[in-house]
């Protein structure tokens, strides 16, 4: 069953690859940013603010379909592009994004993908 896209927004996702270590320090690596259309949404309600509490003030929730496909796509720590950020001339994948992805709870034909805002620069 398709969910209803009437309120869906474009954003882009960088959908973290693995880390590498130079130096001893840890530094993630993400794959070419694709460009996605969902429903999504501030995060709000009871139920979230005793999962998150006031961390939902920067959280955006995205509706999608539970599928395979969507499953391996929506990845903790992969960065995500909002508010009209995009990832055009980045020096590395990953650069200019400004949310990135914390948490994906699965529910029978749904699956909620919760997106927290980076602290910029």
């Amino acid at each position: 069953m398709k969910l209803l896209n009437l309120a869906s927004v474009d954003y882009w996702l960088a959908e973290y690859d693995k880390t590498t270590y130079k130096d001893g320090r840890a530094t993630p690596k993400y794959k070419k940013p694709i460009r996605l259309s969902h429903n999504v949404k501030r995060v709000s309600g009871e139920a979230e603010y005793a999962m998150y509490g006031q961390r939902i003030q920067n959280m955006y929730k995205a509706v999608i379909d539970n599928t395979p496909e969507n499953r391996a796509l929506f990845k903790k720590f992969s960065l995500a592009y909002f508010d009209g950020v995009n990832p055009y001339r980045e020096l590395e994948y990953g650069d200019k994004a400004n949310f990135m992805v914390v948490d994906t709870p699965v529910y029978n034909i749904s699956m909620h993908v919760y997106f927290e805002r980076l602290p910029s620069e």
